[in-house]
């Protein structure tokens, strides 16, 4: 059987009451829990605070006798210390002479050490400038070495090439001087064929002459002949 609306609205009100109720029930044992425990350590603080009021009050007596104490003596050291400055304050002024004067001494030290500083640094320089030039002095040397080195390989280059040279000046002056004695006797053949040659045309030109002549002395013979042939007929 189902509830009407109204009904079911007010069970849900109650429903929700009760349960406000419990957790309000449970809201309260939760505070009467934290009273106790509140009540507890309010009861401990108090505790504390009043050991601590007794232990201070304690520490505070004895610290008041100690300052008494203190005071005492600070009091019988003043006057003792009073005697004992009026002796030392002539000593006192000569550790003041004595301080002055080491202050002095340790300004002439210390002059001194930045005059012996200036020379030490003039030295490195120098000592710098002379490692500079050796060093350069030496890259000088070396490149003197292999300037000389190169040279000599150049000389030997050039003495190779020189007798490379002359090998083959040699040669060419061996090839000329037989090409030239080739050609003397070439020449020599020639001018003897020419003087031959000469001497043959002068032969020739002798023969031809006296075959001329020959021919002459035939032609007038034949022409005398053919004369007394004529007359004789």
């Amino acid at each position: 059987m189902r509830l009407q609306p109204k009904k079911q609205a007010s069970a849900l009100i109650n429903e929700q009451k009760r349960k406000q109720i419990d957790e309000g029930v449970a809201v309260a044992k939760k505070v009467d829990v934290l009273r106790q425990e509140l009540g507890s350590l309010e009861s401990q603080h108090r505790q504390f605070l009043e050991n601590s009021v007794k232990e201070l009050d304690l520490q505070t007596s004895s610290l008041h006798a100690t300052i008494t104490s203190l005071r005492k003596e600070i009091v019988e050291l003043e006057e003792k210390r009073k005697l004992l400055q009026e002796p030392l304050i002539k000593e006192w002024q000569q550790v003041e002479d004595a301080k002055k004067d080491l202050s002095q001494a340790q300004a002439q030290l210390v002059e001194k050490e930045n005059n012996v500083r200036k020379a030490l640094e003039e030295v490195l320089q120098k000592r710098k400038q002379m490692i500079d030039l050796v060093l350069e002095s030496e890259r000088i040397v070396n490149n003197q070495k292999k300037l000389e080195q190169e040279a000599y390989e150049l000389f030997l280059k050039a003495e190779e090439q020189k007798k490379q040279t002359d090998q083959i000046i040699s040669q060419k002056t061996e090839e000329i001087n037989k090409k030239v004695q080739s050609l003397e006797q070439r020449e020599k053949a020639i001018l003897f064929v020419e003087k031959a040659n000469e001497n043959y045309k002068k032969l020739l030109d002798n023969k031809e002459k006296e075959l001329v002549n020959k021919e002459r002395r035939i032609n007038d013979k034949y022409e005398t002949l053919q004369r007394t042939i004529k007359r004789l007929k």
